[in-house]
């Protein structure tokens, strides 16, 4: 009886509940999907409030809540994230926590996974084993290992590297390509 439940409950949700998209402006206050193709709004319609994935989810922008096993943004996202993968084809802001972040734009704010992939600039907190910024890193990264194009503050890990060093590094192996000698330094590394 247990396992007929869920289905159940799953279905009704999708079939008739009551929230609505705004059509005018394709936004809704709540998403729920199961996967593609198998949510209740199309993927073109962005979220303002609560977006449930069970198992992945694809919406245009999400503002609030942002719970999944796989949550997909095609644009910015704004808001709280818990997911296993949380994939932003834009920008972000807020906090994410999972397993893995990946931001095609800049990222502000606080990431917590085991990997965290910003392409743009990255402002904030960023903790997890692997940190990697294609841009500039405004803020801290930790983690065991830690890489930016750019850094204006700390990295703590087993291996921090980056070309242009404004800050601290702190770890094992310590990068820093910007200084004239002593580029590689064990414990800590330097450039003020």
């Amino acid at each position: 009886m247990k396992g007929v439940c869920l289905p159940v409950v799953v279905a009704v949700l999708l079939g008739c509940c009551p929230w609505q998209s705004h059509a005018q402006t394709d936004i809704t206050d709540f998403q729920l999907s199961i996967f593609r193709p198998f949510q209740l709004f199309e993927p073109d319609v962005e979220v303002r409030g609560l977006r449930l994935n069970i198992i992945q989810g694809r919406s245009h922008a999400v503002t609030g809540l942002d719970i999944g096993f796989w949550n997909h943004i095609t644009t910015d996202f704004c808001g709280l994230s818990v997911s296993g993968i949380h994939f932003i084809e834009g920008d972000g802001r807020g906090y994410q926590l999972g397993f893995l972040h990946y931001t095609a734009g800049s990222y502000t704010g606080l990431q917590n996974a085991w990997l965290n992939v910003t392409e743009g600039d990255f402002s904030g907190l960023q903790t997890g084993v692997a940190n990697l910024c294609e841009g500039h890193v405004h803020g801290t990264q930790i983690g065991l290992y830690n890489a930016a194009e750019s850094v204006r503050g700390l990295q703590v890990g087993l291996v921090n590297y980056t070309p242009m060093l404004d800050g601290l590094q702190v770890g094992i192996i310590n990068a820093a390509l910007n200084k004239e000698s002593l580029r590689v330094l064990p414990l800590a590394n330097w450039v003020f």
